[in-house]
C-alpha cells in the first residue's frame, strides 16, 4: 500500500495537505504525474468537492508538491482547475513543473563580446557631429578593423567606430590586439567607454578611457578595465590639434574581446555557464531556490572551456533561453529538482538503473533496432570568427578523447629483425644496425648521402579506403647531427597525393615516439621517411614501426565515412568550434537506444546497490541512464544496452511508469543552429 500526499501553499504562505487541512476526507483520485528532461513536467488529479464553493487552495499559480511514501517526487504550480457539476461534482487540478517559471519573464543580458562585426562608423549614428568625425573607418573585412586618415591637412578631428551596449552593463574590461602605422606622434589612438555616442561632445564625467596613446608604436596588446561601464564603446583615432599629415596614418585592430562585468582574466574569457544560470535565475526567476549546491563549476569536472561570446546587442530572451544558450556547447544535464534547485552537471556516462527481459512487470518497445540514420564519424563545423570571417573545422572520431585504435596490417619488416627487406632506398643508404635499437635485435640505420639527404619508403598494406590509420615510428639521430629536417609522410598508392606529414624530433641519445595519422585513399599507401642535412654520414635510426586503425565506432569498423556538416552563426574561436565538433561526435558516433518502456511496481533496481526502485521515484530520474540487461550493444556486441531516460509518466492508480528512452541526438545541433540564427537576427 502506498501513501500519496499532495500539499499546496495558499496565498498567505501556509502549506496545506489536500484532504486533511481543507475539504477533509476528500482525497485525490486519478493521480498522474510526469517529468521531462527539465524536471517535473505535468501533474493532474481529481477532487470530488463542491464546485460552487470558493477554494483558496485551488487558485492559479498555487504552489503544489506531490510525495509518495514520504518522498517528494514532483513540485510545481497550478495552472487551472476546471470543474464538472454533473451527477458528481468534480474539480480537476492541473499543474506544471517549476522549470516553466523560467519562461515567465524575459530579460536582456550581455556578458562577453568577441565579435567586431557589431561595430559601426560613428558617423552613422544620428547624434554624431559630421564636421568633427572625418576619418575613414573600415569595418571588419578579412579579420581587420581599420581606422584610416589619408595624407592631407585636417582640423582638430576624430575618426572611429562604436558599439552600443544594450541588455545589462556596458563593457568594463577589454582586450585589443592592434597594429599602427607608427608615424604620427601628434595623433592619439583612443579606446573608451562613453555615455553618449559622440565622444567629441562628451565631458570627462561621461568617459571611461581604456587606452590613450600616440600613434608611434608599431603594435601591442592592450588589456584594460574600468570601474564604470558606459553605454557606448568606441575605438578612435583622435587628432587633437589638427595639422598636416605627410603620410597615411592608420590603426588596425586584429582581435577584440569585451566583457560586461568581471568575466575576464588577463584579457581572456572566464565566463562559464554556471555564472549565467545563477545570474538569470536570481534576476528573473525569483521563485526558484537560490541554492547553488547542484550547479557545478565546469573546470572542476573536466570541462575547462569558457564561453567565448555572449552578444552585446542581446534580444529579450527568457531565463530558459539564456540557460540554453550558455550551456549549448556543453551538452550537460540542466533541470529543476522538486526542491526548486537548478541542477547543472555532466550527463551520466553509466547506467544507474537496470531491467531484464525475464523480470515480470516490465515491457520494452525498441524504436532504434539496427538503425544507423543518425550515426556519423566525421563532422565539419562551419562557423564565424569574431571578425566575421568563416572557419571550417573538420574532426573525426579518431581525434577526440576516448578514440579506440587497434592493430592493423603491419608493414613488412617493421623492426629490421633479419635484414632490410621491404624498404626501398631513394637517397643515402639503409643498413641493419645490431648495436643500437629500440626493440631487439636491430634497427634500421639511415645514413645521409654526400648531399646530406637520406630517404626510404615502404608499403602500408591491406588498408580500407576512408578508414583512419596511425603509423607510429620510434627514431633517434646521431649525436653530432647536422640534420635540420626530419619528415614522415604518408602518400597514396600512386604517390601523387600527400595524405599527412609530420616532423620527427631530432632526438639524440634515446629513441622517441612519433605518430602520423591519415585517412586511407587506396588499399595500400606509402610511408616515406626523409632526412635532410648539410653533410654526409649523418645517421637516423628508425625502429618498431607499427600501424593501428581507428575502431571507435561501428562506421569506423566498417571502413565507412559518414560526414555531417553543422553550420552555426555563433561567434566561435577555432578551439570552441573543435569542442562543438567533438561533442557532436560523442553523441552521434555510437548507436543509441530509443524506445518506450513500461515498468510496474518496483521492477527495476539500482545498479550499485541492487535496491528495488519504487515506480514513483522514476519521476526524479530523467536524464539518467537505464540498462536493459537482455539487449546487445550493436557497437561492441556486449550484452547489456543503455538508454537515456527522456520522459516519465507515473500512474498512481496502477503504480506504474511509462518511460521514453531517447538520446535527443538531434537537439544539440538544432540548438546550436537556433542560437546561431537568433544571434544573427539581433546583431
Amino acid at each position: 500500500m502506498h501513501s500519496h500526499e499532495i500539499r499546496v501553499q495558499v496565498v498567505d504562505g501556509t502549506w496545506e495537505t489536500i484532504g486533511v487541512d481543507r475539504g477533509r476526507g476528500v482525497v485525490a483520485e486519478g493521480i498522474s504525474a510526469s517529468s521531462n528532461d527539465w524536471g517535473s513536467d505535468t501533474f493532474s488529479c481529481t477532487l470530488k468537492r463542491d464546485v460552487h464553493a470558493a477554494w483558496p487552495d485551488m487558485t492559479a499559480f498555487t504552489p503544489l508538491e506531490y510525495s509518495v511514501n514520504g518522498m517528494k517526487v514532483w513540485s510545481g504550480f497550478l495552472v487551472e482547475a476546471p470543474v464538472s457539476d454533473g451527477a458528481e461534482h468534480e474539480i480537476t487540478l492541473q499543474a506544471k513543473g517549476w522549470h516553466y517559471h523560467l519562461d515567465d519573464d524575459p530579460l536582456r543580458r550581455s556578458y562577453v563580446t568577441n565579435t567586431m562585426t557589431e561595430f559601426m562608423d560613428v558617423r552613422s549614428h544620428p547624434t554624431a557631429a559630421l564636421g568633427v568625425w572625418v576619418g575613414q573607418p573600415t569595418l571588419p573585412s578579412e579579420g581587420l578593423l581599420t581606422i584610416f586618415y589619408p595624407r592631407g591637412t585636417y582640423p582638430s578631428c576624430y575618426a572611429g567606430v562604436l558599439v552600443e551596449q544594450v541588455g545589462g552593463p556596458g563593457i568594463q574590461a577589454c582586450r585589443l590586439d592592434w597594429e599602427t602605422s607608427a608615424n604620427a606622434a601628434g595623433m592619439l589612438f583612443v579606446v573608451a567607454g562613453c555615455d553618449i555616442a559622440d565622444y567629441s561632445a562628451s565631458v570627462a564625467a561621461q568617459q571611461s578611457n581604456f587606452l590613450a596613446q600616440a600613434v608611434s608604436v608599431t603594435s601591442g596588446i592592450t588589456v584594460s578595465t574600468t570601474l564604470t561601464a558606459r553605454r557606448f564603446f568606441l575605438i578612435m583615432l583622435v587628432y587633437p590639434g589638427g595639422g598636416t599629415l605627410n603620410a597615411d596614418v592608420w590603426i588596425r585592430v586584429t582581435n577584440f574581446q569585451g566583457y560586461h562585468g568581471w568575466w575576464s582574466s588577463a584579457g581572456n574569457s572566464i565566463l562559464y555557464p554556471d555564472e549565467v544560470i545563477k545570474d538569470v535565475r536570481d534576476r528573473n526567476a525569483p521563485l526558484l531556490s537560490k541554492s547553488n549546491t547542484k550547479i557545478l563549476y565546469p573546470p572542476t569536472h573536466g570541462s575547462n572551456f569558457p564561453i567565448p561570446d555572449f552578444g552585446s546587442r542581446a534580444a529579450y530572451l527568457t531565463p530558459r533561453e539564456y540557460i540554453q544558450k550558455a550551456t549549448a556547447m556543453y551538452d550537460w544535464t540542466v533541470k529543476v529538482d522538486p526542491e526548486k534547485r537548478i541542477e547543472f552537471r555532466p550527463r551520466p556516462t553509466t547506467a544507474s538503473l537496470e531491467l531484464g527481459a525475464s523480470w515480470s512487470g516490465s515491457f520494452f518497445e525498441d524504436a532504434s533496432a539496427n538503425s544507423g540514420d543518425d550515426l556519423y564519424n566525421k563532422v565539419i563545423i562551419e562557423a564565424v570568427k569574431s571578425d566575421g570571417s568563416v572557419i571550417d573545422i573538420v574532426r573525426t572520431t579518431a581525434d577526440g578523447v576516448g578514440s579506440v585504435f587497434s592493430a592493423a596490417s603491419q608493414v613488412t619488416n617493421p623492426s629490421f629483425d633479419t635484414n632490410v627487406t621491404g624498404w626501398t632506398v631513394n637517397a643515402g643508404t639503409l643498413t641493419r644496425d645490431t648495436a643500437k635499437f629500440d626493440s631487439t635485435p636491430a634497427s634500421g640505420r639511415m645514413t645521409t648521402s654526400a648531399g646530406g639527404t637520406a630517404e626510404i619508403e615502404c608499403v602500408l598494406p591491406n588498408q580500407i579506403p576512408g578508414r583512419t590509420y596511425t603509423v607510429t615510428i620510434r627514431n633517434e639521430v646521431s649525436a653530432s647531427t647536422a640534420i635540420y629536417r626530419l619528415l614522415a609522410t604518408v602518400l597514396n598508392a600512386a604517390e601523387t597525393r600527400n595524405l599527412s606529414t609530420i616532423t620527427l624530433g631530432n632526438d639524440i641519445g634515446a629513441f622517441a615516439t612519433n605518430s602520423i595519422t591519415y585517412v586511407a585513399e587506396n588499399t595500400t599507401q606509402v610511408l616515406l621517411v626523409n632526412a635532410v642535412g648539410t653533410i654526409s654520414s649523418d645517421i637516423l635510426w628508425i625502429d618498431s614501426v607499427s600501424v593501428t586503425t581507428n575502431r571507435s565506432s561501428l562506421l569506423d569498423k566498417r571502413g565507412r565515412v559518414r560526414t555531417h556538416v553543422l553550420s552555426t552563426s555563433l561567434a566561435l574561436t577555432e578551439a570552441a568550434a573543435q569542442v562543438v565538433a567533438d561533442t557532436f561526435l560523442r553523441i552521434h558516433s555510437k548507436s543509441q537506444l530509443k524506445g518506450s518502456l513500461n515498468v510496474e511496481n518496483n521492477m527495476a533496481r539500482e545498479v550499485l546497490t541492487g535496491r528495488q526502485v519504487p515506480a514513483a521515484e522514476w519521476l526524479l530520474l530523467t536524464g539518467e541512464r537505464v540498462r536493459l540487461t537482455d539487449k546487445r550493444d550493436p557497437d561492441t556486441g556486449d550484452l547489456g544496452r543503455e538508454g537515456v531516460i527522456k520522459h516519465v509518466h507515473y500512474s498512481a492508480e496502477r503504480n506504474s511508469v511509462s518511460v521514453t528512452l531517447d538520446n535527443e541526438r538531434t537537439n544539440f545541433e538544432a540548438l546550436l543552429s537556433r542560437l546561431g540564427a537568433r544571434l544573427a537576427t539581433v546583431r
